[in-house]
């Protein structure tokens, strides 16, 4: 009888633990861990720039903008960008000096505080782009806090391509 209760004690411990084992094997194959995105995204213009001309894109010479040399003089100003850079395109085969370089030979980015003042300075832009004379024509892209101005002399499907990439790069 004293065997009998060992051998019933000894299965009762050793299904108990084949179901602990079962259970909490059953809990990590069901609940798996989702990837933690590790992808930093940019923090400036300057930065933005750079991930847009190693993604491929045809960026040839930049100028990064100062409080001091912002033509616009809206950098750092409350509601306006925080850093703005702008580049040429080398598919605009035009001459630039290096303190002319703008939208109309490449682009420009202009990076802001939030979204609401980005999406501002967007429909201003936007509206001028709509309502000016042909030189102020440009394709404008917002995504997340980015505005990115590019000029009108590239084609809508050249112009495209700097949309995706800015799409690509600003994912979370």
């Amino acid at each position: 009888m004293r065997r009998l209760c060992i051998v019933f004690a000894t299965l009762i411990l050793v299904t108990a633990l084949f179901l602990a084992g079962c259970g909490s094997q059953e809990k990590n194959q069901s609940t798996p861990k989702s990837p933690v995105s590790t992808k930093k995204l940019p923090a400036n213009a300057e930065e933005v720039v750079k991930a847009l001309k190693e993604s491929g894109l045809p960026i040839g010479k930049v100028m990064v903008f100062t409080a001091e040399n912002d033509p616009n003089s809206l950098l750092g100003r409350p509601g306006q960008y925080t850093s703005k850079v702008n580049f040429v395109d080398t598919r605009i085969n035009e001459p630039v000096s290096d303190k002319d370089i703008s939208v109309e030979n490449g682009g420009s980015v202009e990076f802001f505080a939030n979204k609401e003042d980005a999406k501002k300075r967007y429909e201003y832009v936007s509206a001028i782009a709509k309502s000016g004379p042909p030189m102020f024509v440009e394709y404008d892209y917002l995504v997340d806090k980015v505005l990115l101005r590019v000029s009108g002399k590239l084609t809508p499907q050249q112009a495209a391509e700097y949309e995706a990439k800015l799409k690509e790069i600003m994912m979370k």
